[in-house]
C-alpha cells in the first residue's frame, strides 16, 4: 500500500522511480518487491523505462508472488515490443505456479492482442469441458479482460451453458 500511495504523492518522477525500483530490488519481503511491482505498473510516465525494469526483474524472480505482480503490473502498463515479448513468452513456458501462469497469459494477451495465442490459450480453455472448472473460470475473466469475442466464439460458450442449451418445449 505505501509503494501505491507514492504514485498518488507529488514527488519528481525520477525520484519516485528510483525508490520504487529500490523497494523491487532490495525489499525485504515479496510484500515489499511485489507491491512496487504494482506501484511501477501504475505510473504512465516513462512506460518503457520501467517495462524493461519489470522484464529484467521477472527474469530474476524467484517468488511465485513477486513474478505474479511482476506481470500483473507489465499487463497494466501496455508497454510492448520485442524484448517484453521475448521475456514473458520466455517466463510463460517456464512458469507452473497456477494464479502466476494465468497472470502471464494474462498480460501477453493483453500486450500483443495476438489472435492465435488469445484463441489456443485463452479461449480453448474456456471450451474445455474436461478442464477443470478454476482453470476454466481465469480463462473466461482473461477472455472478457481483453474482449475477444466472436459469434462462433460466443455460440460454443452459450451451447455450454446448460440453461442455454436445453431444448425449449
Amino acid at each position: 500500500e505505501l509503494c501505491r500511495a507514492l504514485t498518488s504523492v507529488n514527488v519528481p518522477f525520477d525520484r519516485l522511480l528510483e525508490t520504487l525500483v529500490e523497494f523491487l530490488e532490495h525489499g525485504n519481503d515479496w510484500g515489499a518487491r511485489g507491491g512496487a511491482a504494482l506501484a511501477l505498473g501504475l505510473l504512465q510516465q516513462d512506460r518503457e523505462r520501467i517495462a524493461r525494469i519489470l522484464a529484467a526483474r521477472l527474469e530474476e524472480e524467484t517468488d511465485i508472488g513477486v513474478r505474479l505482480r511482476l506481470a500483473d503490473a507489465l499487463g497494466h502498463l501496455g508497454w510492448h515490443d520485442r524484448q517484453i515479448d521475448r521475456v514473458l513468452r520466455n517466463a510463460l513456458q517456464q512458469e507452473h505456479h497456477f494464479q502466476t501462469r494465468w497472470k502471464l497469459i494474462e498480460a501477453y494477451a493483453l500486450l500483443t492482442r495476438k489472435e492465435e495465442f488469445i484463441r489456443e490459450q485463452i479461449a480453448q480453455p474456456v471450451l474445455n469441458a474436461t478442464l477443470d472448472e478454476k482453470n476454466r473460470r481465469q480463462a473466461f475473466e482473461i477472455l472478457c479482460q481483453v474482449e475477444y469475442y466472436t459469434n462462433s466464439l460466443l455460440h460454443d460458450i452459450i451451447q455450454q451453458l446448460p440453461a442455454f442449451s436445453a431444448p425449449l418445449g
